[in-house]
């Protein structure tokens, strides 16, 4: 499979205590889901995956056509820690089968202190 990562972010800057969502593309249809596999610092910045689940609007009454299928979708939450840079890794794979990963994207982060306000707009990701 060949997963098109081209929309993630390469780098990251934040705040301190700040926190950015990134939209993972999905591919749970193939059975993959995505996992933070490492850090080079987890003092600075720390990283987990959030599984969005589907609205609830979209589950249906029970009475009519069920809705059409949705997937979940799975977004990356870096939160800064301390200032600092690292370096974030996460792995597309299928859970139940340990190697090799589908596919992996690294992302550098940078965290300071305060990001000016004039910055602060045009760093969302």
């Amino acid at each position: 499979m060949n997963a098109d990562l081209s929309a993630l972010p390469e780098r990251i800057e934040l705040a301190v205590g700040d926190r950015v969502a990134v939209a993972l593309p999905s591919f749970a249809g193939s059975g993959n889901v995505w996992s933070v596999a490492g850090s080079e610092d987890e003092r600075v910045a720390q990283a987990v995956v959030e599984v969005t689940p589907a609205d609830a609007s979209m589950r249906g009454d029970g009475m009519s056509e069920p809705p059409s299928m949705q997937l979940a979708a799975e977004r990356a939450v870096v939160t800064g820690l301390a200032p600092g840079e690292t370096t974030l890794r996460f792995v597309l794979a299928r859970p139940f089968r340990p190697s090799p990963a589908t596919s992996e994207h690294v992302v550098h982060v940078t965290v300071v202190l305060a990001i000016p306000a004039e910055r602060m707009q045009a760093n969302t990701v």
